[in-house]
């Protein structure tokens, strides 16, 4: 997808976001993510717990998404990132 949406529109709302540890590496671990091995329901169940109960991780999202992940940032990289796709097939 290039940047995940829906993840962008929950980091914004302020929620504590549970993703797996590729994608927190490919996002640079931004605040406000937990990461998980999505093959491992133990490690599903403990990023979630991590998540509920930390009460930090929320806002923290919402501050790493309006710091970074604002239109004038994102706009230009999905375009890239839709023209490479274009050219490719």
């Amino acid at each position: 997808e290039g940047h995940p949406k829906a993840l962008t529109e929950a980091m914004a709302s302020g929620l504590p976001c549970v993703v797996s540890a590729q994608t927190c590496r490919d996002l640079g671990w931004p605040q406000g993510l937990v990461a998980c091995d999505p093959e491992r329901v133990a490690s599903i169940r403990e990023a979630l717990t991590r998540a509920l109960t930390y009460p930090a991780l929320g806002p923290a999202a919402r501050v790493h998404a309006e710091a970074h992940w604002d239109l004038k940032t994102l706009m230009p990289r999905e375009l890239r990132i839709l023209e490479a796709a274009a050219r490719n097939s």
